[in-house]
């Protein structure tokens, strides 16, 4: 009668079943990528580890080099796994596997889940396909094979070197969940250097050399203050290998960075990253302010000057349009915008001769002329004068000028309505839709009165005036003649004397004095271009309204 197992027999059996079905998986996975068609030393490899049951021996100190003549399982390095070999070659190679001491095994690497060869006397044999870290990184048990960590290395190198700049090392352990020990150890010039050759990479030097150049721009990184830029390292990061990969920035490594001419001592100065400037972008709808180092932009080779202001920029390189979607696809669209010294996206045909800053301030500057020139900002080239797209001001425009702009746009447009008025208050430049049920007090007649919501200026509806104080709307539809003679002009609206505003005709304005109207007259404004002569109707509204129309 069968006995009842104890819980470390129950605990044993239940190992050495996942242990079974861990080895099966092994043996099918090996299986699959052995290709009846051509014959490698790794396919050989795991035919035979499959036969033996994964018996191995010790290797012999053979060179590694005379693999290809001789075909010896002692002599294979890495390089030479999947080469294919011919029916000698096999024969020669077969042999050798039943003689040679060299004890493989096969594991599954911790990152790619991909079955590997390894050999038993760790890091001797040039055929190994796996890392072995115990010696160089305490902490880390890791199964990782030598391309995945040389390619891990290679991508952190190069992508994460903004980010964690108070542990002092960027480059990750490739392994899920390692141990904390490998970042420390792997910031070490010195231990970064074994492990790279570890990987069996050619190029160490380079690899090194790349080491001390990031060093470099993290130490500029590091005299950053403001706590909201540093929140926003690992998208400052992004934005640089988008603008990299789209031809905008170059890598820290490019050699069109170095000095290569030396000082009056005969010595090559320094490495000199350059300053960095702070912009702020939109990333996954969030705000954020992020560094950039100007050194890094790519410029043309052949500055631009400006017409209006003089200064002359190398400008950032072209790119095609379809380069810059993919940029403002994943940032905000005024990103490129901050970054090109002149603008890049107008609609003009012709060649643009002025910068960014002045496009900017000649939008300001033509909106302090008033509301209505609001709806004609032209391009300012003095060969174009083509208005400018509401799309163009918002890109170029500062954000208070393009919000002035986005009111009197909406102003102007709700003009037409018949309860639309305009504040006549001094340097107010409000207007707003008046109510039409509102009452006079003590009856149920409209109250022609009404108030400017901004600047609490009173008006007549009626007449579109201030509110004429002591006279009825009808008493104010007749008004006495402020003259002492007959045939004495003046402004209906405030009552000035004409002379005081027709004046010579030779001077600059052509003889329109706009000062000579009394305050508070709607002519007098500064952003309404109307002269009294030039609109008629019953009332100043109606003659307004028709004239728009």
């Amino acid at each position: 009668m069968a006995r009842e197992l104890s819980s470390p027999e129950r605990k044993e059996l239940v190992h050495l079943r996942f242990r079974n079905t861990q080895l099966k998986h092994e043996v099918a996975a090996m299986k699959e990528l052995l290709d009846t068609a051509t014959l490698t030393p790794r396919r050989m490899i795991y035919d035979r580890l499959i036969q033996r049951g994964f018996s191995t021996k010790h290797p012999e100190n053979d060179n590694p080099s005379e693999f290809p003549l001789r075909c010896s399982a002692n002599s294979l390095t890495r390089d030479f796994l999947d080469v294919p070999m011919n029916r000698q070659q096999a024969a020669r190679f077969k042999d050798s596997l039943e003689t040679s001491e060299v004890r493989f095994q096969v594991s599954l690497c911790d990152v790619c889940s991909m079955p590997k060869l390894r050999t038993k006397q760790q890091g001797d044999h040039e055929a190994d396909e796996f890392m072995h870290l115990s010696g160089l990184i305490a902490r880390c048990a890791s199964t990782i094979c030598k391309d995945c960590y040389g390619r891990s290395i290679t991508n952190t190198l190069l992508a994460n070197w903004w980010c964690h700049l108070a542990s002092g090392c960027w480059i990750e352990c490739p392994a899920p969940k390692c141990a904390e020990g490998c970042p420390g150890v792997l910031g070490n010039e010195a231990n970064l250097a074994s492990i790279v050759r570890a990987t069996g990479v050619k190029d160490v030097q380079w690899y090194m050399d790349t080491f001390r150049r990031i060093l470099i721009f993290r130490d500029v990184l590091r005299t950053i203050t403001d706590p909201s830029v540093l929140g926003s390292l690992s998208v400052a990061g992004v934005l640089w290998q988008t603008l990299n990969r789209n031809g905008l920035m170059h890598s820290p490594l490019n050699p069109c960075l170095a000095t290569t001419t030396p000082d009056e001592n005969g010595r090559i100065p320094p490495f000199n990253p350059g300053s960095i400037r702070i912009i702020t972008v939109t990333h996954k709808n969030k705000t954020h302010k992020v560094p950039i180092f100007m050194r890094l932009l790519c410029r043309k080779t052949t500055p631009t000057t400006c017409i209006i202001c003089a200064d002359t920029v190398h400008d950032l390189v072209s790119i095609p349009s379809s380069e810059l979607d993919t940029i403002t696809n994943e940032f905000s669209p005024d990103l490129v915008h901050q970054l090109y010294h002149h603008p890049i996206s107008l609609l003009c045909n012709h060649p643009i001769t002025f910068c960014t800053s002045c496009l900017s301030q000649h939008i300001t500057s033509r909106l302090s002329l008033g509301r209505t020139a609001a709806t004609t900002i032209p391009c300012p080239d003095h060969n174009c004068r083509r208005p400018l797209a509401r799309s163009e001001i918002r890109t170029y425009a500062t954000p208070a000028a393009f919000a002035l702009y986005d009111k009197y746009l909406t102003l102007n447009h709700l003009s037409s309505d018949p309860t639309f008025r305009w504040c006549l208050g001094p340097g107010c430049t409000n207007g707003q839709l008046v109510d039409s049920d509102r009452e006079s007090d003590g009856d149920d007649t409209i109250d022609p009165r009404y108030t400017c919501d901004e600047c609490g200026y009173i008006m007549c509806f009626t007449h579109s005036t201030p509110w004429h104080e002591g006279l009825t709307c009808e008493e104010e539809n007749t008004k006495a003649c402020p003259g002492s003679q007959c045939y004495h002009e003046f402004c209906w609206a405030c009552l000035a004397n004409w002379k005081d505003i027709e004046r010579d005709e030779d001077d600059e304005n052509g003889g329109y004095n706009q000062e000579g109207h009394k305050e508070g007259c709607y002519f007098r404004r500064a952003d309404v271009d109307l002269r009294p002569t030039q609109v008629f109707g019953r009332t100043l509204e109606v003659a307004i309204t028709d004239h728009a129309q």
